[in-house]
């Protein structure tokens, strides 16, 4: 994020350099309002081009770049803004060259405010209307509705722990729509018989191979749709 803030940032400063270098280059000629109109379409132009090749290539969150309607709208509003505040400070000040570069320096940061409120707030239209799309999803596979993986090892209250979560369970699901999966860790003791006597499918391993892969062997043998876990001793509280 902080890089393509600064990447934005550059493209900025890039559009600003062309938009001040022309207007002043191009003021004799064309006069100051003509000057300032070909600098600000220039400048918008190769901002957008930047924006969208570099600062928010595959951006999701910034399709707006991509919509050049909604971008030339903002350009323009934000050109109109410029050339105002200009008007006013020419009528006021002069168009004499010495002062073209500090009467400039007003109209480009009023016109910079512009873009900067119009582009957050198209941003966030986008944002919050994908949020509010409702996509049409299958629901995911599996036998029952939730699985609970509870690695044990040597665990002498595990039928306690499976009977509490079953009991907090069955307060909101369906007690054949969730199973409770213990994965015995190599105990070498009678924690296996327990769990399986409490009510809980029991996963057996050989040898004892750490917390990490008996959560691992109970996820991969889970059918819940959603699928979680929780410590033997209930580390964290079975409630709702």
């Amino acid at each position: 994020m902080r890089s393509r803030l600064r990447l934005f940032a550059l493209v900025g400063l890039v559009a600003t350099v062309i938009d001040l270098g022309l207007f002043l280059a191009l003021s004799d000629p064309l006069g100051v309002l003509g000057a300032d109109a070909l600098a600000l379409a220039v400048a918008a132009i190769v901002a957008y081009v930047l924006n969208r090749q570099i600062t928010f290539r595959g951006e999701r969150d910034a399709r707006w770049v991509r919509s050049p309607l909604s971008f030339a709208a903002t350009a323009v509003l934000a050109g109109l803004v410029d050339l105002a505040v200009l008007s006013v400070l020419t009528a006021t000040f002069g168009t004499e060259s010495d002062v073209l570069f500090w009467i400039k320096i007003p109209a480009i940061a009023a016109a910079a405010a512009i873009r900067w409120t119009f582009y957050r707030w198209m941003l966030f239209n986008v944002v919050r209307r994908e949020l509010a799309e409702r996509l049409d999803r299958k629901p995911s596979p599996g036998a029952v509705r939730v699985s609970i993986v509870i690695p044990a090892f040597r665990e002498p209250n595990i039928a306690d722990t499976v009977s509490t979560v079953h009991e907090t369970l069955s307060k909101h699901v369906a007690t054949n729509d969730f199973e409770i999966v213990v994965v015995d860790d190599g105990s070498g003791d009678d924690t296996p018989d327990r769990a399986e006597a409490a009510g809980a499918r029991v996963i057996r391993m050989p040898e004892n191979r750490g917390k990490g892969a008996a959560v691992r062997a109970g996820f991969l043998e889970a059918t819940g749709r959603s699928v979680i876990f929780t410590d033997a001793a209930l580390a964290y509280p079975a409630r709702t």
